[in-house]
């Protein structure tokens, strides 16, 4: 467990961190003290302070206390007092321990109040060996046992818990400030908030700004540019994580009457590790494409297994059937480790043949069904200017085209962006809102020859009480 301060009074810095062990017996009573430490003990101990004015002292000493497991580390060289003679091998060992956390100096009138707000994180594989206390524990030196500690997942909360707090990149109260950032592979990324309270996330992706629409003959063709969708780095994680898109229709204007019509997602795959100490699967980083797996394992897939990697080929959560890893041992580096992968896929991992679909567009015949690329060959670097003189990038250049409407009825139909998420900070894939547009897909190019002389009305005469929706002549 740890403890993260998002925000202090005043924003003043941490003032103090203070811990000790509580006891019947003084002389177990103890707590790390400076020497010059100005908390006055009045029942002869070194730990509880005592009354209201040993508890604001305490607040006040500007001691930042070293880790329980040095309780028996003399550190008097560096101005504390020397360990507990009675109390220092049992409290290292693992004690009832009490901490206080202080802020100040501040001048607070009576019947006032400041706002302090903090988040309680904790974190997962702290522990990697866990023999690591029979074999290293040792209270006069604790650095080897210390060492094995894994903080990682802890920073990790701890920090994801900050950007929750405050959004990075996220000018909440519109002065012109989004927070600290640096700039990285020419994207500016932010790394801090601006100092004022969002409480948001995860983020779900843009949803394309672009959506341009078409309609005639009973059909309805959807074109967008993705390049902001698919370049964006999501501000909790600062990856760019990109998944596909969705289309979809609906008679209204409902969210939860639409329907799916067409799913276009990367095809990329989750590396999860097999963690021994916590029986369970692993995510390790951000999803990889079949080709960048392929030049991480080909080779070792070949002495393991026989056969070249494939991620379809350790698709299956079963320790007998997942691929076996060779690996550097986290607890000695000059040792082999072996552990197990296996690679679930993303999504539904399916992207059309763009290529094909193109060629079939050049020979004149219309696709319909499919979010393809309209220019398949292009770079995300290439550039075209349309016709009213806007540049655009062809690379993110998107079609979907749907026929067999009813060129009468109207629909209401849009394009969603889908992300991956973070599967190794368990972050779940999340999708953009649905930015749906009401479309009637266009009168007929040529009328029906109804044999009629001219233009008529039916039925004629039209009885209000009739039944025509239940005759099937309307709404069909």
């Amino acid at each position: 467990m740890g403890v993260q301060i998002l925000h202090s009074p005043l924003n003043q810095p941490l003032a103090s961190f203070n811990w000790w062990v509580s006891s019947s017996t003084i002389s177990r009573d103890w707590g790390p003290n400076k020497v010059n430490s100005p908390v006055v003990f009045i029942s002869g101990n070194l730990g509880t302070p005592s009354g209201d004015l040993a508890k604001y002292q305490m607040m006040a000493n500007g001691e930042f206390d070293y880790d329980q497991m040095e309780s028996a580390v003399d550190y008097s060289s560096q101005g504390w007092l020397p360990p507990s003679p009675v109390a220092s091998f049992d409290i290292a060992d693992g004690a009832d321990t009490r901490c206080l956390i202080s802020f100040g100096p501040y001048t607070l009138p009576p019947d006032s109040s400041f706002n302090l707000t903090v988040a309680l994180i904790g974190g997962k594989r702290f522990h990697n060996d866990p023999r690591a206390i029979v074999d290293t524990w040792d209270p006069i030196s604790p650095d080897a046992y210390m060492d094995q500690l894994d903080f990682s997942d802890l920073a990790t909360q701890a920090m994801l818990s900050r950007w929750f707090y405050d959004n990075p990149g996220r000018d909440t109260d519109g002065d012109g400030y989004a927070g600290e950032f640096r700039m990285y592979e020419g994207d500016t990324v932010y790394y801090t908030g601006d100092g004022v309270p969002d409480l948001a996330g995860p983020f779900a992706p843009p949803a394309p700004p672009d959506l341009r629409i078409e309609s005639y003959d009973g059909k309805i063709i959807l074109r967008w540019n993705g390049i902001i969708c698919e370049t964006v780095r999501d501000r909790l994680t600062l990856h760019r994580d990109f998944e596909g898109y969705r289309v979809y229709i609906a008679n209204n204007g409902a969210l939860e009457d639409m329907s799916l019509l067409a799913h276009r997602d990367a095809v990329n795959f989750i590396e999860r590790h097999w963690v021994e100490l916590d029986t369970t699967w692993l995510a390790k980083g951000t999803p990889l494409s079949t080709d960048s797996l392929k030049s991480l394992y080909d080779s070792l897939c070949l002495v393991n297994h026989g056969f070249v990697f494939h991620p379809d080929s350790f698709s299956s959560a079963e320790i007998e059937d997942a691929f076996l890893l060779t690996a550097i041992n986290p607890l000695n580096p000059t040792e082999e480790d072996t552990t197990y992968a296996y690679f679930p896929a993303v999504g539904i991992n399916y992207t059309p043949h763009d290529m094909q679909l193109n060629s079939l567009d050049s020979a004149g015949q219309e696709v319909f069904g499919e979010i393809r690329k309209l220019y398949p060959e292009a770079l995300p670097e290439d550039t075209i200017v349309r016709e009213d003189g806007t540049v655009f990038h062809p690379y993110y250049e998107y079609e979907y085209a749907i026929k067999d409407l009813h060129p009468a009825i109207e629909v209401y139909i849009g394009v969603s962006t889908l992300d991956h998420g973070a599967p190794e900070l368990g972050i779940e894939p999340r999708e953009s809102y649905l930015n749906a547009r009401r479309v009637w897909p266009g009168a007929l190019s040529q009328a029906p020859d109804l044999g009629l002389a001219k233009p008529g009305v039916f039925p004629n005469p039209y009885y209000f009480s009739a039944d025509y929706v239940g005759q099937g002549w309307e709404r069909t």
